[in-house]
């Protein structure tokens, strides 16, 4: 089942960060899959965490590394709104594991809303910024 599809609307023209995007794509989808399967829902949150929390630590690593190396001009606010998302995703879980159940809706409302905003609309912004420079255009 998919909560999400991969669409080129997501694609911003860079192999590597595209297929990390899709990767936020498929750990939506597995969530997704789990709940509405056989899997014990403690364990499909469980693996929601793992999969989102080290995507997070990879992707965003890797995506400011590129925008500094490039020297990508509106780096420090693209910046801000990493560690923005990376803040609200730690305030969500923490509610969820001190008993909020409500906050798992939250934080995947969360991280749809980041996939469909940011991916889609902010990233398109060093991706046409990179596109430019190599004269990709």
């Amino acid at each position: 089942m998919e909560i999400l599809k991969w669409g080129k609307e997501f694609e911003l023209g860079i192999p590597e960060i595209d297929q990390q995007h899709k990767k936020l794509v498929d750990i939506l989808n597995s969530f997704y899959t789990e709940l509405a399967g056989n899997v014990d829902r403690d364990e499909a949150i469980k693996h929601f965490f793992n999969d989102l929390e080290k995507y997070l630590i990879l992707h965003l690593k890797f995506e400011e590394e590129f925008m500094q190396q490039m020297g990508f001009d509106n780096f420090e606010n693209h910046k801000k709104v990493h560690d923005m998302f990376i803040k609200l995703y730690k305030e969500e879980k923490e509610r969820y594991l001190s008993g909020d159940k409500k906050a798992l809706n939250e934080l995947v409302a969360l991280s749809l809303s980041w996939l469909l905003n940011h991916i889609a609309k902010t990233d398109r912004k060093y991706a046409e910024f990179y596109k430019k420079l190599n004269n990709q255009t």
